[in-house]
């Protein structure tokens, strides 16, 4: 099972990974990740790795902000693992066919939001695609951090960003 955050109880892990799965499966329907690269923005344990190499992507990094999430990945799905911050991605210019961001987004602070974006879209190559999903309602991404009750801006100990 994959996990939303470590320590958290199985059905809230279960749940946020059957949801993610069924998204994820959703959008690669419309794409072909034949002989593609890929890289898992904020790839935690790496629940979604054999789902994109299932899809035929043949090299998958992976990238977290969290030491502890990125040892702790549970399959061998993933090619290379990063620790590293989406504010700046370690990777060159186009370094990938496909760039898949599930619920993260919504944990960068609204004052580095542009910035993410703007390094997400120097890493995919022309022609690629992004696959991006967020875990909250779009008028609860914008709330100010400080009156945003679901964010904290602090990366807590078992990984999660919160």
């Amino acid at each position: 099972m994959g996990v939303l955050r470590l320590g958290a109880p199985d059905n809230e892990n279960g749940t946020y990974h059957l949801w993610t799965k069924w998204q994820l499966k959703k959008a690669i329907k419309q794409i072909s990740l034949r002989n593609k690269t890929a890289v898992d923005l904020g790839c935690g344990i790496g629940r979604i790795g054999p789902i994109l190499k299932g899809a035929g992507v043949v090299n998958l990094t992976g990238i977290d902000v969290s030491i502890r999430m990125a040892q702790s990945t549970q399959n061998d799905a993933y090619n290379n693992i990063v620790v590293g911050d989406l504010l700046e991605l370690p990777f060159s210019d186009s370094a990938f066919d496909i760039v898949v961001c599930l619920g993260v987004l919504e944990h960068i602070p609204v004052s580095k939001f542009t910035r993410c974006l703007d390094e997400i879209m120097r890493i995919v190559g022309s022609g690629g695609f992004l696959v991006i999903e967020t875990n909250y309602g779009v008028h609860n991404r914008w709330w100010p951090l400080p009156s945003n009750p679901f964010r904290r801006g602090v990366q807590l100990e078992n990984g999660y960003v919160g």
